[in-house]
């Protein structure tokens, strides 16, 4: 018991981080518990060695679920709202959890971030190399896989099933990561993983990580690189993106529906027409309820309801991007809440000097631009993780001032 005491008082946080950025190793039904013992280990030190909450960081970063929890008052679909709620929780465990961790704790994890840093980077390549290989191997031929890579991570691996966005998520995300540390100690296997993890996220082809991921990289270029480091990117970035619109039709045909949206019928059906007509039929019931939205319950059968595409009806999309998503739920008061605490930590961030944050939280707000990424476990317990875990240190040093 003792030891357990000791254990959990002393070297526990460290091997609860790992599993955290380790997450997508694991199966469906065991995330939800690998996330209850962080947090509940979180818990448990804080109360051996007797935390302060820090009130400012939960109060302000959880203060977009406190709101959505809120507009239960006008959501008649008690269900739906549930269900919801449950799947959005993340924005309200994290900042709870990240608030109980002392000052001395988080100064030795983040001192540390590198490692988890490569833990996340090496815990999505293994996702993919494992089932690549796999594939590979047992059922299809090298090309056939990259053929068929897409249906394969969707619907093929069961309880380790993945939209193919959130999976080019975590990609850029390992990219970015990569980046970062390859600009700190310039390693051959960080080099490897960036062209393997490039190799994934080609063969995904995902529009909007990509396109997040290439506004990220020219922020990136123009704010934080010297100006030989500028010289040298941006000619890098240049030739591979006009080579691969060159070389590759897949890229070419992909990112050409941008410049070329038409009315979505079943013969026309892609990414970029579903978009344009769900974004359109938005509109109407966004006016009608500007202020306040539908709820937490009701906001996506209003939008659904508003449908007169017979493709959409059929389908019943979400609204496939979070901004319009936060209009519908609670109107404007949520979403400039949300845009609100974003800005805020980013002006924090930019005082502070952690351009890592920033960019992490830029990423996301651009994929929000094309996916409702905080309404699916993927994508909001991520979202949510790294917000905090990169943007307690402002508040740290903040309070210092």
């Amino acid at each position: 018991m003792k030891a357990l005491y000791k254990f959990l008082k002393e070297k526990s946080i460290p091997y609860v981080f790992i599993i955290m950025f380790s997450l997508i190793l694991l199966p469906r039904n065991i995330k939800s518990l690998a996330i209850a013992l962080f947090s509940v280990t979180i818990l448990i030190h804080a109360v051996i060695k007797k935390n302060k909450i820090n009130w400012r960081f939960f109060l302000i970063n959880s203060s977009v679920y406190i709101f959505i929890i809120g507009t239960l008052l006008y959501s008649h679909d008690t269900r739906q709202a549930s269900l919801k709620l449950q799947t959005m929780l993340s924005l309200f465990l994290f900042p709870l959890v990240f608030s109980l961790i002392s000052k001395e704790n988080y100064t030795k994890i983040y001192n540390h971030k590198e490692k988890f840093l490569q833990v996340y980077i090496y815990s999505v390549l293994l996702f993919n190399l494992i089932i690549f290989i796999g594939y590979c191997i047992n059922d299809l031929a090298f090309f056939n896989v990259i053929k068929h890579y897409v249906i394969i991570v969707n619907e093929r691996l069961h309880k380790y099933n993945i939209h193919p966005i959130y999976l080019s998520i975590h990609l850029c995300i390992s990219l970015i990561f990569s980046f970062y540390l390859y600009s700190k100690k310039r390693k051959i296997i960080t080099l490897i993983s960036i062209v393997l993890l490039s190799f994934f996220l080609f063969i995904l082809m995902r529009k909007g990580p990509i396109l997040s991921l290439i506004l990220i990289l020219l922020y990136s270029i123009i704010f934080l690189l010297k100006r030989k480091l500028k010289i040298i990117t941006s000619i890098s970035l240049i030739i591979l993106v006009v080579s691969s619109f060159l070389i590759v039709p897949k890229v070419k045909s992909k990112f050409s529906e941008i410049l070329n949206i038409e009315k979505l019928t079943e013969k026309n059906m892609n990414s970029t027409n579903i978009r344009a007509e769900i974004y359109k039929s938005s509109l109407k019931p966004i006016k009608e309820s500007l202020f306040l939205g539908y709820g937490i319950g009701d906001f996506n059968s209003a939008l659904i309801n508003s449908y007169k595409n017979k493709v959409l009806i059929r389908r019943q999309f979400n609204a496939h991007n979070q901004y319009i998503s936060f209009l519908l739920i609670g109107g404007l008061f949520l979403l400039s809440i949300f845009l609100l605490v974003q800005f805020y930590n980013i002006r924090l961030s930019y005082a502070n000097n952690n351009h890592l944050f920033i960019i992490i939280c830029l990423f996301y707000l651009f994929n929000m631009m094309t996916e409702s990424i905080l309404e699916r476990e993927n994508g909001v317990i991520y979202f949510s993780f790294f917000i905090c875990f990169f943007s307690l240190k402002n508040y740290i040093l903040d309070n210092e001032k």
